[in-house]
């Protein structure tokens, strides 16, 4: 059944919510266009690897994908498979008879990675790395297990940061407590796998910690600007939904916290030899640092960074209800598999955030006065997708500057779109493209001219406007235009020399 929701949303209802997720497909466009692993936007320099790699290896082995196919989730899909029957396994080996059934269940139907299933993103990769890993942590020592914390470790800090941030904790949860060899080992991990992308970061740009610095410069810019613009206390309640939507069962649990319970719980918590509990105090750390962290970091306290945690949030219900003897597993589980169509209605209805970018490829594919054989400048991958453009012809905003070595004093915008044969231009409100600050002009008008050069709007796609509820109206439709309605417009220029 975990398996039929999962092939359910992530085939016929899944859509990205996340650009990213368009990025990392474009990136594999790339590698088919080009022989090598490289990214227009230089993102394969300061995006950790390992799924990218992943997805590339992937499309050379499946030979049906085609070019533009955008659609294809089927590795993120299987990634959710293995995660299923890595959990079922280690429920049934471990899980005590009476709570075996619902312990197991409560795992597999956990609704964060449900969603995750149908999107292109590392943090499903993430997801079974830190899985396997907390696993192994919860087996016996030996060496096999010992070698498997290792490799996990370094594959997560070549995957996702969240994962390193939520390692390196786990790693120090159990070196205080004295578990030496596991904190070791992770942290050996970790260690391993920062070095090989520092490595990477210094052959590429000669800089070995511009991973480092560039994560931090951009993390905490965009949680400035949000603050700056919304206040500390939209800031704290997005962090607050994005921890319920990967722990959704943390207010239910204090209803269930009668002083004997409670008194329970604590002289658990006491077993330090436990390697479950070292596991829960450190996603609980985890936990309260992303929620500190993220008034200093992060452009959206998004529920995706937690993603790695799924296994220890579940696991931290499971062994409530293990360890309560008066607690109804059912009502834990029914709550489980009512938020399941919730998550998926709130993700859905998220996905509309980019339907323009989407709306516009399609635009451009189906225009036949277009030529593709021209240069186009966008910093949008979805467009570039679902336009099917030839990623030969495109340029970004990162790759005009470098080719201009821009400065303030000494820079012509024109004479580098003349010498790179630029014929089209897609232009929106974002902070990753630099069109507005490069041709501040173009937002005046249909048609404007610089320095001999005419841009020409020809395509638009603009968000409808909200007029607020109407009760005569489909509420399912109604949603699908409010969100559509928060979104930018987005416009494709042609260019006249």
């Amino acid at each position: 059944m975990a398996l039929l929701i999962r092939l359910f949303w992530a085939f016929f209802f899944a859509e990205e919510y996340w650009g990213d997720a368009y990025h990392n497909l474009w990136i594999v466009e790339e590698y088919k266009a080009f022989g090598e692993y490289y990214d227009y936007k230089n993102r394969h320099a300061v995006w950790l690897p390992i799924y990218r790699f992943l997805l590339i290896f992937f499309n050379y082995i499946i030979s049906f994908i085609q070019q533009g196919s955008i659609g294809l989730v089927l590795l993120p899909f299987l990634l959710q498979c293995y995660y299923v029957f890595l959990v079922t396994k280690w429920g049934i080996e471990n899980l005590n008879v009476k709570i075996k059934y619902y312990g197991i269940s409560i795992l597999v139907f956990w609704p964060l990675p449900i969603i995750f299933s149908g999107l292109q993103m590392p943090e499903s990769l993430a997801l079974v790395l830190v899985s396997i890993l907390v696993i192994k942590l919860l087996n016996k020592v030996n060496t096999v297990s010992l070698l498997a914390i290792i490799a996990c470790s370094c594959l997560v800090a070549l995957t996702r940061h969240e994962g390193t941030a939520f390692l390196i904790v786990l790693g120090l949860v159990f070196f205080v407590l004295k578990d030496y060899k596991r904190s070791i080992s992770i942290i050996l991990g970790v260690s391993i796998g920062l070095t090989i992308w520092s490595f990477w970061n210094w052959k590429v740009l000669g800089d070995p910690f511009f991973w480092l610095t560039s994560k931090f410069t951009a993390s905490g810019s965009g949680a400035e600007e949000i603050i700056r613009t919304k206040g500390l206390l939209i800031r704290g309640a997005e962090s607050l939904l994005a921890i319920f939507f990967i722990l959704p069962f943390f207010p239910v649990l204090f209803s269930f916290f009668r002083r004997e319970k409670l008194s329970l719980i604590f002289s658990r918590l006491k077993e330090r030899e436990s390697p479950v509990i070292k596991v829960l105090v450190g996603n609980a750390i985890f936990l309260a640092a992303f929620f500190i962290g993220s008034f200093f970091f992060f452009h959206g306290a998004d529920p995706k960074y937690l993603l790695v945690v799924a296994l220890p949030c579940s696991l931290s219900i499971v062994y409530y209800l293990q360890s309560t003897n008066n607690s109804n597993p059912k009502a834990f589980l029914l709550l489980i598999l009512i938020l399941i169509p919730v998550y998926m209605g709130v993700f859905f209805y998220r996905s509309f955030n980019l339907s323009l970018e989407r709306e516009m490829g399609f635009k451009i594919k189906e225009a036949v006065d277009i030529d593709k054989t021209v240069k186009i400048w966008s910093d949008f991958p979805p467009v570039l997708l679902y336009a099917d453009w030839d990623p030969k012809n495109t340029i970004s905003s990162e790759q005009i500057t470098i080719l201009e070595n821009y400065s303030e004093k000494a820079f012509s915008i024109t004479e580098t779109l003349k010498k790179e044969r630029v014929g089209y231009i897609i232009s929106a409100r974002a902070d990753r493209t630099k069109l507005f600050e490069y041709i501040p002009e173009i937002s005046t008008g249909d048609t404007v001219i610089v320095d001999s050069i005419t841009f020409i709007r020809i395509i638009t796609s603009e968000p409808p406007v909200w007029t607020g509820l109407q009760k005569n109206k489909n509420l399912f439709d109604q949603t699908e235009l409010f969100v559509k309605s928060k979104t930018r417009p987005i416009y494709l220029w042609k260019l006249e020399y």
